[in-house]
């Protein structure tokens, strides 16, 4: 069996092996880019950090009480707001901010880490939502995690 060399498929060969190797940095420097421009990004639309509002507005405390029930029942003039952490796109901050029936103002903060589930499909589920200060740890002691610090301030973890 006698083979033979063309110099059209060493070029080829060529080719494609350069390719495959300028693919690889690029495609590392593209992901990249992405990951620092997505928090940002998600900024604006709250397509990730809408979920982790959601998860933590609608977290369980009791049987039949959500951190959303609680806060609407115990406080006023509540105002929510979300915020990635350290701009990675699938960690957010949840802060509330509300004044208690004798009209001092608190803050309450849970940190919210979200993964991508695949039960019946990709969604987005939060893997983990825990109490960042005393406020939030009051309101939804459940989410006081084992070994987390909970601060007085949420302003400290901001």
């Amino acid at each position: 069996m006698k083979t033979t060399i063309s110099l059209k498929n060493v070029l080829k060969l060529l080719v494609g092996v350069f390719a495959i190797i300028l693919l690889i940095p690029i495609s590392a420097v593209l992901l990249v880019v992405i990951d620092i421009f997505a928090a940002a990004a998600d900024e604006q639309i709250d397509f990730v950090n809408g979920r982790a509002l959601s998860s933590v507005q609608s977290h369980i405390v009791t049987s039949d009480r959500t951190i959303n029930h609680i806060v609407k029942s115990e406080y006023s003039h509540t105002r929510w707001s979300v915020h990635h952490a350290d701009d990675e796109l699938m960690q957010s901050y949840v802060r509330c901010e509300a004044v208690t029936t004798n009209g001092t103002p608190i803050a309450m903060k849970w940190f919210v880490k979200m993964n991508i589930g695949w039960d019946s499909g990709p969604r987005l589920k939060s893997e983990l939502i825990g109490a960042i200060n005393e406020d939030a740890a009051r309101v939804a002691p459940n989410t006081v995690k084992t070994g987390h610090p909970i601060y007085k301030s949420a302003d400290m973890a901001w």
